[in-house]
């Protein structure tokens, strides 16, 4: 048995389409994904809204208490660090694409370390123990060590984490120079 369609009208790609109300735009925005206020600004304008329309319906969305960049700063570490082993940097880098305030993005951190004991060193041991085996090899280390750099750890951070690793690699303590990133690291000073 054949199906038919049923007769559509076309629709005309050049027809202005209608819009949604900001403030509904902001709630259908918010209601997928938590969003910081520049995100929920910055789509608001991106879906054809004048920049006082946004500004309105961020207004109304911070009143009604669904824009919180503290919160979400918070939300956004502990959720990463935890379920991804992020470090701090890659963290706050992360804040700082996403608009959130450098200021509180640096509280955010400090508070999951204080109130809800997120400990980065143990974060990158147990990142190191995952990723290499009981006998690692000297080019394993080197992956490992490029890779927490991009998660976010200090660089002495992870050569202190990988010393206990070294030996059963083959690698002397005097060879630590051979675990500088041998791709570009980039910092932004946050």
């Amino acid at each position: 048995m054949v199906r038919r369609r049923r007769n559509r009208p076309e629709r005309n790609p050049d027809a202005a389409s209608p819009r949604r109300p900001p403030w509904d735009d902001a709630l259908h925005l918010l209601a997928a994904r938590a969003l910081s206020a520049a995100e929920l600004h910055g789509r608001l304008l991106e879906r054809g809204h004048s920049s006082l329309d946004a500004d309105e319906a961020l207004r109304r969305a911070r009143q009604a208490g669904y824009i919180d960049d503290r919160a979400l700063a918070l939300d956004h570490v502990l959720v990463r660090s935890a379920g991804r082993g992020l470090g701090r940097a890659r963290l706050m880098r992360e804040l700082n694409e996403r608009g959130v305030d450098a200021a509180l993005a640096r509280d955010a951190w400090q508070r999951a370390v204080d109130e809800h004991g997120v400990d980065e060193q143990a974060l990158l041991r147990e990142r190191i123990a995952r990723k290499l085996g009981p006998r690692p090899t000297a080019a394993a280390l080197r992956r490992v060590y490029n890779a927490m750099l991009r998660a976010g750890f200090e660089p002495s951070d992870v050569r202190s984490a990988l010393g206990p690793y070294l030996s059963s690699a083959g690698v002397d303590d005097d060879d630590e120079g051979s675990f500088e990133s041998a791709e570009p690291h980039e910092r932004n000073g946050i």
